[in-house]
């Protein structure tokens, strides 16, 4: 009599759970719809509409491709867009990996305000970072007064108006881009690794391109991809801090 009503109430039990997930799912579903319209709406549809566009559908074809490739100005934007891109990337990198690291072993009680001294500039307004470089960078901006005030230079640098002033304007914006995906990473790897491989006869410099770099690629990876991307569709900081040459960034 027992196993009977045991043997019954197993099942009941496991269709209860499966009715659960069901649930669980449908409402997961039902809450992802007003997202995914919005995708939809805002992005996929606009995004098929410039393919269609470019591609002369329903005729497919491929004149407005063939006219870029073909027309040397295009091209030559398009070429100094990846390759200053990419210098981007390189320069973020180079100044972000290091940064990241110190974050993620900085001591816990002041962890939390190099953190902040990183991402609050980040959520200011683009306008108001540019325009303080343009300060900045100008021919009587703080920076020419100080190389001036200790003799580096006779006269002052042309930082405004220049690539170089675009490429630090850049740099300065899209460093919290890579500093935070490598920070994420690299605080989750855990400091008993870099003993245990101390303990085991590796150097400190050995430990770190045997232990620790190989784990925060994760991290040089996405914040790569990050700052490539949003530095390819920039135009408001090459063209007020850039040359001519540089406001042709999405021209």
């Amino acid at each position: 009599m027992d196993r009977s009503i045991s043997d019954g109430a197993a099942p009941a039990a496991v269709w209860r759970g499966v009715g659960r997930e069901h649930r669980r799912a449908l409402a997961i579903a039902v809450l992802a719809v007003p997202a995914l319209l919005f995708t939809v709406a805002f992005f996929i549809y606009p995004l098929w509409q410039l393919v269609t566009l470019s591609l002369d559908l329903p005729h497919l074809r491929l004149h407005y491709y063939l006219r870029f490739v073909t027309t040397a100005a295009y091209v030559d934007t398009a070429l100094w867009t990846l390759a200053a891109c990419v210098a981007i990337t390189v320069f973020c990198l180079a100044l972000g990996y290091p940064t990241a690291l110190l974050l993620s072993r900085a001591a816990r009680r002041g962890h939390s305000y190099l953190l902040a001294l990183v991402v609050l500039p980040y959520l200011t307004s683009l306008l108001v970072r540019t325009y303080a470089w343009m300060v900045l960078l100008a021919d009587e901006g703080p920076i020419n007064r100080a190389l001036l005030a200790i003799g580096v230079v006779s006269r002052p640098l042309t930082l405004l108006f220049s690539t170089t002033g675009a490429f630090i304007g850049m740099v300065h914006l899209m460093l919290p881009l890579m500093i935070m995906p490598l920070y994420s990473v690299m605080y989750a790897i855990p400091d008993a690794q870099m003993l245990a491989a101390a303990a085991l006869g590796g150097g400190p410099v050995r430990a770190f391109l045997k232990v620790f770099m190989p784990q925060s690629v994760p991290g040089i990876r996405s914040g790569c991809t990050l700052v490539f991307a949003v530095s390819l569709g920039f135009y408001i900081t090459p063209a007020a801090l850039g040359s001519p040459r540089t406001r042709c960034w999405r021209t």
